[in-house]
């Protein structure tokens, strides 16, 4: 676990990155700001991630919204992300009633 000074300091190098356009610094901005508690802010990066072609930014904007009790665009998402290539298991496959009907 990161010190708060050295948090600080990962989230300000992580923002210049995503700034300067460095594939795959969404995702890790968004990984902080979810862990840290701004969902919203989480789910941008996460966004910004999915616009970059990042299916891993898929995955993770999946589970915000899976955490949030919206299935059908969980789903979505995590079908996309999967189309994309990120074969992670999403929370549909180990319970494919959950919401409705599993992903092909």
């Amino acid at each position: 676990m990161l010190s708060r000074d050295d948090s600080v300091e990962y989230r300000a190098l992580l923002e210049l990155a995503v700034v300067r356009g460095v594939y795959g610094s969404h995702i890790l901005l968004g990984n902080v700001l979810a862990q840290i508690g701004n969902r919203d802010a989480a789910a941008h990066m996460y966004r910004e991630g999915v616009a970059s072609v990042d299916a891993h930014s898929a995955f993770n904007l999946g589970v915000l919204h899976h955490e949030n009790d919206e299935f059908e665009q969980a789903r979505a998402i995590f079908a996309e992300a999967r189309r994309g290539g990120d074969l992670t298991r999403s929370p549909f496959d180990a319970n494919p009633r959950l919401g409705g009907e599993r992903d092909t």
